[in-house]
C-alpha cells in the first residue's frame, strides 16, 4: 500500500533528502535569506526508530547508512534527485500526495514513520562542521516547513480571549440577529461591526485557558492585555503582521509608558518578542510553562525550498526571524468556539481566538 501524507509530513522527509543531498545548512537572517560565510557542512546525521537508531554518515559521493547492524551504501544523487521530485509535489494544489520513489528510499534507510520516537521534541541529531570557526557542532533539528501553512500559535479553544461587551445591552432577540451575521470563516468581523455600530466597547477579562493564563503572565503579567489589544486591532482593522500590530501598540500606547521607552528599549516589540521566543521554543495554551523549553536549532524550509538554521541559542535572531515573518490569522469559529455573543454571570460577552502562522 503505497503511503498517502499531507505535506507537513512528506516535508520531513525533504529536509533530510535535502540536508543528505546538499551537505550544507546556510544561517537564516530575518529575511529569511542565508547568512554569508554561515555554513554548516553536515558530517553525520542520527534519527532514532523504535528501538533503534538510524547513524548516516556522509561522504563526497555517498552515505553510509547503519540500522541494527545492517549497513547501506546508497549514492548522494539519490538524495538530490528525491529532494527536487518532493519540492514540485509539495508546491503543488494537494495537500495529500503519494510519492513511491521517495517512499521506497525511506523504506531502504529504514525509515516507516514521519515522526522519530525522540524524547524530546527533536526530527534528527546531526553533527556539522562549521566552516567559519572550523570546529565541528552537535545539534538536535526541528523541521519546520512553510511549503504549507506553518502555525507558531496553532487556533485552540484555550487561546481564546474573552472581552466583555459594555455600554450596550442586549435584548435576546438582537443577539440572535446579530449572531447570525455572516459565515464561520470572517463573521466574527462583521458581528464585531455590528456591535460597534449599536455603541458597544469590548474589555478583555481572560483567556478561556487557564494554562494559557498563567502561561502569558509567567512571561510577562501585561502580556495577556498586550495581546488583547493587538487581537481586537487585528479583527478591526487592516493590521495583519506582527511586525504591523507592534507598531499599532507603540502608536496607541495603551500603557502609558514614557515615549523614550518606546522610541529606544522598544518596550512593546520587547514583550512580544519574548512570548514569540516562548512558542517557538515548545510554550502551548493546552500545557503548564514553567519557562523550560525546547532549545533545538530549527531547520526552516522557504516557500522556495531553501533550507535555513535558526538556532533559539542566538536568541537576538532568532526573535527577529520570528518577529519579522509571522501573523495573525483567522481560525474557523465553530471549531474553536468563538466570535458570537454570548452571556456569562449575566454579562455580554464574546471570544475572539488568538492564531499566529508563518508568512
Amino acid at each position: 500500500m503505497q503511503l498517502k501524507a499531507n505535506k507537513q509530513e512528506w516535508a520531513k522527509a525533504y529536509a533530510i533528502f535535502r540536508l543528505i543531498g546538499a551537505g550544507n545548512l546556510a544561517k537564516g537572517n530575518r529575511h529569511q535569506q542565508p547568512v554569508e560565510d554561515e555554513n554548516l557542512r553536515l558530517l553525520r546525521l542520527t534519527r532514532y526508530e523504535g528501538e533503534g537508531s538510524l547513524k548516516i554518515t556522509r561522504y563526497s559521493d555517498e552515505i553510509t547508512a547503519v540500522l541494527n547492524g545492517i549497513e547501506k551504501k546508497i549514492p548522494l544523487q539519490r538524495f538530490s534527485e528525491l529532494a527536487d521530485r518532493l519540492l514540485l509535489l509539495l508546491k503543488g494544489k494537494e495537500e495529500e500526495f503519494i510519492c513511491p520513489e521517495a517512499e521506497t528510499l525511506l523504506d531502504e534507510l529504514g525509515i516507516f514513520d514521519f515522526n522519530p520516537s525522540a524524547l524530546e521534541g527533536e526530527d534528527f541529531e546531526a553533527v556539522f562542521f562549521n566552516e567559519k570557526t572550523e570546529c565541528e557542532e552537535f545539534r538536535r533539528i526541528r523541521i519546520k516547513s512553510n511549503l504549507s501553512n506553518l502555525y507558531l500559535v496553532a487556533a485552540n479553544r484555550a487561546s481564546n480571549f474573552k472581552y466583555d461587551i459594555t455600554q450596550v445591552k442586549f435584548s435576546n432577540p438582537e443577539t440572535n440577529k446579530i449572531n447570525a451575521i455572516g459565515d464561520n470563516e470572517t463573521g466574527s468581523i462583521l458581528r464585531l461591526d455590528e456591535i460597534f455600530r449599536l455603541g458597544g466597547k469590548l474589555k478583555f477579562t481572560g483567556t478561556e485557558g487557564k494554562f494559557f493564563l498563567s502561561a502569558l503572565q509567567l512571561i510577562d503579567m501585561q502580556l495577556p492585555k498586550l495581546l488583547a489589544e493587538m487581537i481586537r486591532n487585528f479583527y478591526t482593522t487592516d493590521l495583519l503582521t506582527v511586525r504591523d500590530l507592534t507598531e499599532e501598540l507603540n502608536r496607541n500606547n495603551p500603557f502609558k509608558v514614557k515615549d523614550e521607552m518606546i522610541e529606544k528599549s522598544r518596550v512593546y516589540e520587547y514583550k512580544i518578542r519574548q512570548f514569540l521566543y516562548a512558542a517557538a521554543c515548545g510554550m502551548k495554551p493546552t500545557k503548564t510553562w514553567r519557562g523550560n523549553g525546547y532549545n533545538h536549532t530549527h531547520l526552516f524550509i522557504t516557500k522556495k525550498g531553501e533550507l535555513l538554521s535558526y538556532d533559539p541559542n542566538e536568541k537576538e535572531n532568532f526573535e527577529k526571524f520570528l518577529f519579522f515573518n509571522t501573523r495573525f490569522s483567522l481560525p474557523n469559529e465553530d471549531k474553536n468556539k468563538f466570535g458570537s455573543i454570548e452571556k456569562e454571570n449575566g454579562q455580554w460577552l464574546i471570544k475572539l481566538n488568538l492564531e499566529i502562522r508563518f508568512i
